[in-house]
């Protein structure tokens, strides 16, 4: 019995390091498990369970329906909003236009003011030119028809001339049917267009046409 006895301590004394490692490894697997239940609970329980869902509520028709019409009544309004600075800006714009008196009896009304610079393509130094078809005539045509607020082709080229001042000009014009007439002075901004002084509602056509 003695002798049994003594190696049942042997054997028990050579198995004492793997007790330490079974010991040592169920530590770990142990902090292993508690880390995600404490830092990650949903996380976990989603692990440990798989058939768990999370619930996402779905917003309804009638919330869905409310959101868009919100969307679109915000957008109506901001261009409701828009709208209305651009008419206050031509209103403005307007005011800075009066009608003045002329002493020549050909013109019916006449009108002086700060009027809206008609931009040019043109780059480099500007060499004013009347040529038929050139950029300057193309030009001077379309800033006098945004002048008068009109089409372009709505009007016709009847005479155009210099006036005093560098590149001071005139051009009278007509419509379509020859019933309106107009005289609009203006000068080239270099590098920025065409600026509008003064322009006249006349009776007759005058010039070399």
């Amino acid at each position: 019995m003695k002798q049994l006895a003594k190696r049942v301590q042997l054997l028990l004394k050579s198995y004492q390091p793997l007790n330490y490692i079974y010991l040592s490894s169920l530590v770990v697997i142990i902090i292993l498990f508690a880390l995600p239940l404490i830092w990650q609970p949903k996380t976990f329980a989603r692990w440990i369970s798989p058939d768990h869902t999370e619930v996402i509520q779905q917003p309804s028709k009638k919330e869905i329906a409310e959101k868009e019409a919100e969307k679109q009544a915000a957008l109506k309004q901001k261009k409701k909003e828009r709208e209305q600075q651009e008419k206050d800006k031509e209103a403005e714009e307007k005011n800075k236009i009066k009608e003045v008196a002329s002493d020549d009896p050909n013109v019916i009304k006449a009108y002086e003011g700060t009027f809206k610079l008609f931009p040019t393509n043109q780059k480099g130094e500007h060499r004013l030119t009347f040529e038929d078809g050139s950029i300057d005539r193309m030009e001077i045509h379309n800033a006098a028809s945004h002048v008068l607020n009109m089409n372009p082709e709505d009007l016709l080229d009847y005479w155009v001339n210099t006036a005093p001042g560098e590149d001071h000009l005139y051009i009278v014009l007509t419509d379509t049917g020859y019933t309106q007439f107009y005289r609009v002075y203006m000068h080239f901004i270099e590098g920025k267009g065409w600026q509008v002084t003064r322009y006249e509602q006349l009776h007759e056509l005058t010039g070399e046409g």
